[in-house]
């Protein structure tokens, strides 16, 4: 084995990345193992490269990710000296070099993921993963002939390879925040799940001409190409988090750019732009504040050239919404219903003393009763087409409470208040998979065929369906299973969409039709499930829902009695459908709001994606409750008011989702902390004894160790980092190893 192949081979067992040269040249290093798109060796690699007598040349080292280089160019004026006065003084550390002039690369550990700028000054730059790699001993440079070698400033030895990377100083965070690509507190990468969660939740259109600046910025670049993608990339994902614009388009944008002026068909086609892309969604991710600052920008902006503002759904529950006086200093808890809600209309009144009769909350049973009620409404009954096409009055309701909270039995309330007697409605049956949903309309009946015999077919012989699932969690977990078509059913039967199987024989044909069939669905969850449908909002599931809170502050300690059994008169159907008809100063307000989102000047919250089309079809069904097929005014506030309190039940639900979240993190943290603190203890211990017997052994050799220098040039890096050397001094003096005198160490009795 030849000295070269020894030393490559010492450098891969540390940790190392060493790549064959040719000899007396810095290129071309083998391919496919530099760069962003580039492999790390294998031990197969060493062998491989060593069976083709290519280590007999010079060695370049690719560091890895979580180390960084600083080459210095002394002789082209290149010093430490300015970046010190701004970032402080560099721990001392190994450096390689085959000058002597100063010039040279030091080597620091940093964060995982941490991106240096790559020129922080003309005569100085950072050596990084993806970007160049070092030539380092016993290699010859190729225009001095000088030999590179390994410098400790610790103890002024020429060494002939530097320590492992975990032994390397870590560069300060001055440093690291100093020439950072990307200014700010950093994160590591994201990993490629995140950052596909990034890209589809940055989704908005609120301010898309300011992706011109970002092209602006990449047509008049200067300085790296590398720099400049990993600034740019974090500026656009920034503002694409702040639903500036999608970052889809951000990255096509970036994308062909990068395409455009790199000449390196390696750079292209490897991980380089990606990587850029993961380092900068990460940032984007962390930086809230400036996210939240670009926000707020652009509302400035179109508060001061924008038309109308939007209105919210309700005021506060401690304002009066007609003349806007605070009248109750304490506001209410806004998952219930407010008192002028039930005094609104006697219907709901009297909802809420059947719910009160029963020990169950108002709100409850007033969800289920809207989702009975929609149930029973013919098919060809549907919502004008303001916005879009004409809409269903299909229904998805979500009930949320703890465990054994009540929600089932506001159920069993709303079956008594609004009963459900047609043969052409099947009612109270749980959902199934999303086949299941379509074949509760189907039956096999008897028909003559066209030989005169009679046959059984699979004929739609139900118009409506009211579904109940109890458990929450049961319908996360049937919508997540692979190849499952419940949730996709879901949302396609709300928005009265064509459902079922075509694909398959007679006997199990199953089709509905637009406008067809009815269906209206109520869950029940249990608040920390409730959070697994919230999260579908990419797949556009809990958009849909209007949820309700089984908790009623308001039942009385004395139930009234019961109210009876509501009579609902549902709209009659008329050949060729029959629309609801919808107040002008609501259908003015809606179309006002879709047509600033279709301008991208209005950009709603992913979760409030369909939030008009969900008031607008509570609104009908509170309408027809009142014994009419029109939405007024006050119908439209009615909804608007549950609306509101349905998005503080969903708000609840995503705070109690994140406060455990957040606590089970810190047990994480606890339990780490904890476990490190002992690991690290034992450590020391190790490192203590360890550095003890090194001093020993030493001062046994040599005869004394006079000087601090010489005694920790005794000690291994790895156990100077871990202890001090005056508590190996103690040890090594406990045991009788050695006697100190001052500063001069004299054996005593062998190690044993």
């Amino acid at each position: 084995m030849t000295t070269t192949t020894a030393i490559v081979r010492a450098l891969h067992s540390d940790g190392w990345s060493p790549l064959p040269l040719p000899a007396g040249k810095k290129f071309p290093p083998p391919d496919g193992y530099t760069g962003y798109h580039g492999k790390y060796p294998t031990v197969e690699d060493i062998d491989k490269w060593e069976a083709q007598g290519l280590w007999t040349g010079n060695v370049a080292l690719r560091l890895p990710s979580d180390v960084i280089g600083i080459d210095v160019d002394a002789y082209k004026g290149g010093s430490v000296d300015d970046l010190e006065a701004l970032y402080g003084t560099l721990p001392e550390t190994v450096w390689s070099t085959s000058r002597g002039d100063g010039s040279g690369i030091a080597m620091f550990r940093v964060p995982v993921g941490t991106t240096i700028k790559a020129n922080p000054t003309d005569a100085i730059e950072a050596i990084q993963a993806g970007h160049r790699y070092m030539v380092i001993h016993p290699s010859i440079h190729p225009d001095t002939g000088d030999t590179y070698h390994w410098i400790d400033e610790v103890s002024g030895e020429t060494l002939d390879a530097p320590p492992s990377p975990e032994d390397l100083p870590d560069l300060p965070w001055k440093w690291i925040e100093g020439l950072a690509a990307v200014k700010g507190p950093t994160a590591p990468a994201a990993a490629p799940q995140a950052v596909q969660a990034f890209i589809a939740a940055a989704n908005g259109y609120s301010a898309p001409g300011r992706l011109r600046g970002v092209q602006t910025r990449l047509d008049n670049y200067t300085g790296s190409r590398h720099d400049t993608l990993v600034e740019m990339a974090c500026w656009a994902m920034r503002e694409a988090a702040a639903h500036c614009y999608a970052a889809t388009d951000a990255i096509a944008v970036l994308e062909t750019w990068w395409n455009r002026v790199i000449d390196d068909p390696r750079r292209i086609d490897g991980n380089e732009f990606g990587a850029a892309i993961a380092w900068a969604t990460a940032q984007a991710s962390l930086d809230t504040t400036r996210v939240t600052e670009i926000r707020k920008e652009v509302e400035k902006h179109k508060a001061q050239n924008a038309p109308p503002v939007l209105t919210p759904l309700s005021p506060p529950g401690n304002v009066d919404p007609e003349t806007g006086e605070i009248t109750d200093a304490t506001p209410r808890d806004r998952r219930n219903l407010p008192e002028e809600f039930w005094n609104a209309r006697p219907v709901l009144q009297h909802i809420r003393q059947a719910a009160h009769s029963r020990i169950r909350s108002a709100d409850a049973v007033l969800l289920f009763t809207l989702a009975r009620t929609s149930a029973i409404v013919s098919p060809n009954v549907a919502l004008p087409a303001i916005v879009g096409g004409r809409a269903s009055l299909n229904f998805l309701g979500g009930v949320v409470a703890s465990s054994g909270g009540g929600k089932s039995s506001a159920g069993s309330v709303a079956r008594d208040l609004a009963e459900i007697n047609r043969k052409d409605v099947v009612a109270d049956v749980p959902p199934g998979s999303g086949e299941g949903l379509t074949e509760l309309y189907f039956e096999m009946v008897t028909e003559e065929g066209p030989d005169g015999k009679n046959r059984k077919v699979k004929q739609q012989t139900k118009k409506g369906a009211f579904i109940y699932l109890d458990e929450g969690q049961a319908l996360a977990e049937m919508g997540n299973r692979k190849g499952a078509t419940l949730l996709p059913t879901l949302r396609s039967a709300w928005s009265g969409e064509v459902i079922g199987q075509s694909n398959a024989t007679a006997e199990t044909y199953r089709v509905l039709k637009p406008n067809s069939y009815r269906m209206s669905i109520m869950v029940g969850f249990q608040l920390e499930y409730a959070s697994e449908l919230i999260a579908d909002a990419a797949g556009g599931t809990p958009q849909r829902f209007v949820f309700a809170t089984a908790t009623d502050p308001t039942i009385p300690d004395v139930p009234p009695e019961w109210p009876g059994a509501l009579h609902v008169i549902t709209p009659d159907s008329v050949a060729g459908g029959s629309d609801i008809e919808i107040a002008p100063e609501v259908v003015a307000e809606v179309r006002q709001r879709a047509l600033l989102s279709a301008r991208g000047e209005y950009v709603p919250d992913a979760l409030d994606s369909h939030a008009d089309l969900v008031r607008l079809k509570v609104a009908a069904l509170v309408a027809i409750l009142d014994s009419r097929a029109d939405i007024n005014a006050e119908d439209w506030h009615l909804a608007g008011v549950i609306m509101a309190a349905s998005g503080a039940v969903r708000g609840w639900v995503i705070a109690t989702a994140t406060v455990k979240a957040q606590q089970s993190e810190a047990a994480r943290t606890d339990a780490m902390i904890r476990q490190q603190s002992a690991s690290e203890s034992a450590a020391e211990r190790r490192a203590i004894i360890g550095g003890a017997k090194s001093i020993a052994r030493r001062a046994h050799r040599v005869g004394e160790l006079a000087t601090r220098g010489a005694i920790s040039h005794a000690i291994d890096s790895k156990n100077r980092k871990l202890a001090t050397i005056d508590s190996m001094l103690d040890h090594a003096t406990e045991e009788g190893w050695i006697t100190v005198t001052g500063e001069v160490v004299t054996p005593s009795k062998k190690v044993a």
